[in-house]
């Protein structure tokens, strides 16, 4: 389905508020929420910044996408035992720890879904510590279980 401007959406809801039926209501209903989301994952995307980074334990050196307000967490493209780009998009500590599923579809629905579930967390420790805080074991839980 093709994307019209929220505006126009809005206008022919307006326009046909008293002849609507269930199914068209939540037809523009759908495609309100689907800009909303698309609108919350770029916002949400554009503060992680392009560098590089090392995936441990088998020190892959790939790029990433890094937020300074969130130190400890990259962002990248899945990648298979060789380095090798593999569909998919993951969330990692930099000691190597996986956050969260092992894929998002991109990396803007990665940075959505680590805004909304793990961002209040400090991940600049040692991964040890990470693991022993159950915040942020429960912020890994929330990312698994709303993915």
């Amino acid at each position: 389905m093709a994307k019209r401007p929220l505006e126009k959406i809005y206008f022919d809801l307006l326009d046909l508020a008293e002849t609507l039926n269930d199914h068209m209501l939540f037809m523009l209903l759908g495609e309100i929420k689907t800009i909303i989301s698309d609108n919350d994952e770029k916002n949400a995307a554009k503060d992680w910044k392009k560098g590089s980074g090392v995936l441990q334990p088998d020190s892959i050196r790939i790029e990433v996408f890094k937020n300074d307000n969130h130190p400890g967490v990259m962002i990248h493209r899945k990648v298979d035992e060789n380095g090798g780009l593999i569909p998919g998009w993951a969330i990692s500590h930099e000691s190597g720890y996986r956050l969260g599923p092992p894929t998002y579809a991109n990396k803007r629905k990665a940075v959505k879904a680590f805004m909304n579930h793990a961002s209040k967390i400090n991940w600049n420790r040692p991964r040890n510590k990470l693991i022993e805080d159950p915040e942020a074991m429960q912020a890994n839980r929330d990312l698994i279980n709303n993915a």
